[in-house]
């Protein structure tokens, strides 16, 4: 089995130039989202990254989100 490779700034400039460009052509806001960790890169259309007052579960909450 091969390993991952890893996320290099090349990978970190052509995801957010991707989003850039989609969001300045549709008006559509998009997000980026880096994780390091698992080694993905995940661009959401349409989400301008902010959590309504509504949205918030204090449930959910826990240490491994700080």
């Amino acid at each position: 089995m091969t390993a991952q490779s890893r996320i290099t700034q090349a990978d970190f400039d052509r995801a957010v130039k991707a989003a850039s460009k989609s969001a300045k052509a549709t008006g559509v806001p998009a997000r980026t989202i880096f994780r390091l960790i698992p080694r993905e890169i995940e661009i959401i259309f349409g989400d301008n990254g902010k959590q309504s007052h509504s949205d918030f579960d204090p449930e959910e909450w826990n240490d491994d989100d700080a």
